[in-house]
């Protein structure tokens, strides 16, 4: 393959068709990318002039909400199981563009944000399989609580 179609770390991508949830989902290229990994036919690189625009600030700005409803009004398609999105849609995306100093900022904020939230999810999705481990070893009686726990439970 031409090397044209190779990903570059840093670079923006994004999808073109997918779901309807999917479509025009967004993603960075890490840094650290090996070689040999080759664009799909169905993900698009967004080219932008880069003294106006930092890659990691449109990437997260495009992660947004509110990004993601103007996708959802410029997405075409029959159906919920493919959808498309045009590059001249993707061309109107309305982003707002402050200075690339305060662009780098926002964007490591949004991401140390993302990722966090990402982290608190996934405790909680362990901290709620635990409690129904634990009510589920309860209920079987594999657990047995001894009577100085009914002692607590009596005085609260």
């Amino acid at each position: 393959m031409s090397k044209h179609w190779e990903l570059v770390g840093g670079e923006v991508l994004v999808t073109r068709a997918n779901t309807a949830e999917r479509v025009a989902a967004v993603a960075q290229v890490p840094l650290d990318i090996r070689g040999g990994l080759f664009l799909c036919d169905k993900t698009l690189r967004l080219d932008f002039d880069e003294s106006g625009a930092h890659p990691a600030f449109v990437a997260e700005m495009l992660l947004a909400p509110q990004a993601r409803e103007q996708v959802s009004s410029m997405a075409t398609g029959v159906g919920s199981s493919m959808v498309n999105i045009s590059q001249s849609k993707l061309r109107s995306w309305i982003l707002p563009m402050p200075s690339l100093e305060t662009q780098v900022s926002v964007a490591r904020q949004m991401r140390t944000i993302r990722e966090l939230t990402r982290s608190l999810d996934n405790e909680s999705t362990a901290l709620n399989r635990l409690k129904s481990q634990l009510l589920s070893r309860l209920l079987d009686g594999s657990i047995i609580l001894d009577q100085a726990y009914d002692d607590v439970l009596e005085v609260a």
